[in-house]
């Protein structure tokens, strides 16, 4: 199951894109501004050729393996300059006003910013620097402007120990069919994230929430692969893995389905034997068991631990599952949602109180 994203632009560097896609594309691009195309569409030249190279820009986009921002850096602690990335979060904007006089060219080396602390890693703060005679149309500029969510994939510009320069090829709004129910703006925030709850085969523990937090503290003696058979047992899965060192995930199922459609899922399982909250560490090597993880061929990945779960792991959670090229959902199963639903179905010895 892929999802497909489509953009609504606000900035567009076309000559940059241009450099990226294939030929074709962009002999496509110079025929329509010398008007040779054929096209008939509705609109000017420019307008006309903007649109092509976007929609050639979300093509290149899902066929190569652009990484997120995030994982980039989990996966790469040697950042360079010219490294590609995307990125979906909420930026301050700022610079735009001194250059919105139609009195007035926009200087050649005008330069507007978005920037932020990282959202994965409030170590590092990106700025993407642009110049605003790339903006689209009029309504950039109050888009571009205070505090905003934006879709922006770039290259790595110039790197200050953890700030992060970079340049655009394109800031956008994004949408997609990412959407359970209906198509809608991608809520790319969560990046996918599913609470526990929403999972059909769980929609037990729904109950056990009005109720006081559980005591997590049970699961200590409980081993990982008992919680693992429990698991499968609860989803109807009958083949179940011997662990060993070069798995990629614990358990792999088709039976898993959410608001009644069925995905394949694959499960990494964190038993009691650091029996506390769960940190990149205890995900190997820069938390390399995620990207291992992300690398299963499903569309929906879960994490399960038996006590709480740090923000730096959600995080690396939700970089892995926002890359355009292969969009996934997530859930995040800590101590406390894997004690309701060991209650909820009646799993090693569990009980309700």
């Amino acid at each position: 199951m892929k999802y497909q994203l489509s953009f609504t632009s606000w900035y567009l560097n076309v000559e940059r894109i241009s450099q990226l896609i294939n030929s074709k594309a962009l002999m496509k691009h110079l025929l329509i501004l010398n008007g040779y195309s054929g096209v008939s569409f509705v609109g000017t030249p420019q307008e006309i050729s903007r649109s092509y190279i976007k929609q050639a820009l979300e093509e290149w986009l899902h066929s190569n393996r652009i990484p997120s921002l995030g994982e980039l850096i989990v996966s790469n602690s040697s950042l360079k300059n010219g490294d590609l990335f995307t990125i979906y979060q909420d930026f301050y904007c700022k610079g735009l006003k001194k250059y919105n006089d139609p009195r007035k060219p926009i200087p050649r080396d005008a330069v507007a910013e978005i920037h932020n602390k990282l959202k994965f890693d409030p170590e590092f703060k990106v700025r993407i620097l642009y110049n605003p005679i790339h903006l689209i149309h009029g309504s950039s500029w109050s888009k571009l402007s205070g505090y905003t969510r934006l879709f922006c994939f770039c290259y790595i510009d110039k790197l200050e120990n953890k700030n992060i320069i970079a340049r655009p090829y394109i800031i956008a709004d994004v949408h997609s069919d990412w959407e359970l129910d209906t198509p809608s703006t991608w809520d790319g925030y969560n990046y996918g994230e599913i609470h526990p709850s929403s999972i059909d085969q769980f929609v037990k523990i729904k109950d056990t929430y009005s109720k006081k937090p559980p005591d997590i503290s049970v699961l200590k003696s409980i081993p990982e692969e008992s919680i693992k058979k429990a698991f499968a047992e609860i989803i109807n899965e009958d083949n179940v893995p011997k662990d060993w060192g070069g798995e990629k995930s614990d358990l792999f199922s088709t039976n898993l389905s959410v608001n009644n459609r069925f995905m394949p899922t694959a499960f990494l399982f964190k038993g009691p034997a650091k029996f506390s909250p769960m940190k990149m560490t205890h995900l190997g090597k820069n938390g390399d068991q995620i990207e291992r993880l992300f690398s299963e061929p499903a569309d929906f990945m879960i994490l399960q631990h038996c006590h709480k779960i740090t923000n730096p792991v959600r995080s690396t959670m939700k970089a892995y599952a926002c890359r355009v090229h292969d969009l996934k959902y997530f859930s995040i199963i800590d101590g406390y949602d894997t004690h309701r639903i060991l209650e909820s179905y009646k799993k090693c010895g569990i009980i309700k109180v």
